[in-house]
C-alpha cells in the first residue's frame, strides 16, 4: 500500500470482522526522535494465542473466502524497510492492538496519506462505529471521537451521511499541522517527488 493511512484501513477492517464495535486510532510523530508510530485498538474477539505469533504470515488467516491475509505482512514489511517494527498484543474475548514504527524520516517510509479522508471512509461504511482518534505531533494534538462529533451534530447514534463533507473538512483541518509536520520530516527531496 502506497500510504500509512491505508494500512490504518485495513486494520480497521480485520477489527470489525472480528466483532469490534469501539476503535482508538493514535498516531504520534516526534521529530526529534525521528519516529512515527501508528496505534490501532479495538474490542474486538481477539486473536487465540496459537495464531498470535503466525500472524504476520501472509499464508496464515482466520478468513475462510481466502487462505491468505496480507494486510498484517505488508504492514510490517512497510515498518520494517523504514527501520522500524510491528507489535501485536492480543487477547481473546478483550481485542486486539495493533502498533507499527518507523523512522520518521526514513528514504522507504510511505507517506501517511489521507488520514481525514480514511476515517470519514471508514465511517461512512459502518456509521454506529465508535471511534476515537488522537493524534499528536512536536508539541501539538488533535483529539476526534465520534461521540463528541455526534453531540455537535443534534445527537443520534449514527453519523448522517449529510455531514461527511463536513466532517472531512474538520479533520484534514485539525490534521493539516499533522500533514505538515510530517512533509517537514520526510525532506525537501521526497516532497518535491523525488521518491514514489
Amino acid at each position: 500500500m502506497r500510504e500509512l493511512s491505508l494500512h490504518l484501513l485495513d486494520l480497521a477492517q480485520n477489527s470489525l470482522a472480528a466483532g469490534a464495535t469501539r476503535l482508538r486510532i493514535e498516531v504520534r510523530l516526534d521529530t526529534a526522535t525521528d519516529r512515527l508510530s501508528l496505534t490501532l485498538e479495538d474490542d474486538g474477539r481477539g486473536i487465540p494465542a496459537r495464531m498470535l505469533e503466525k500472524v504476520t504470515d501472509p499464508f496464515v488467516t482466520s478468513r475462510k473466502t481466502r487462505r491468505v491475509g496480507l494486510g498484517l505482512a505488508l504492514l510490517k514489511a512497510a515498518a520494517q524497510r523504514a527501520e522500524g517494527d510491528l507489535t501485536i498484543v492480543s487477547h481473546e474475548g478483550q481485542g486486539t492492538r495493533v502498533t507499527a514504527t518507523f523512522r520518521a524520516g526514513h528514504l522507504d517510509r510511505a507517506p501517511l496519506g489521507d488520514l481525514a479522508g480514511t476515517i470519514v471512509s471508514l465511517l461512512a461504511c459502518n456509521p454506529h462505529l465508535e471511534l476515537e482518534l488522537v493524534a499528536t505531533w512536536d508539541g501539538g494534538t488533535f483529539n476526534f471521537s465520534t461521540a463528541a462529533w455526534r453531540e455537535t451534530q443534534g445527537g443520534g447514534s449514527g453519523l448522517d451521511t449529510a455531514v461527511f463533507a463536513v466532517l472531512h473538512r474538520h479533520l484534514a483541518t485539525g490534521l493539516a499541522p499533522l500533514r505538515a509536520a510530517e512533509e517537514a520530516a520526510m525532506g525537501p527531496s521526497r516532497r518535491d517527488g523525488a521518491h514514489a
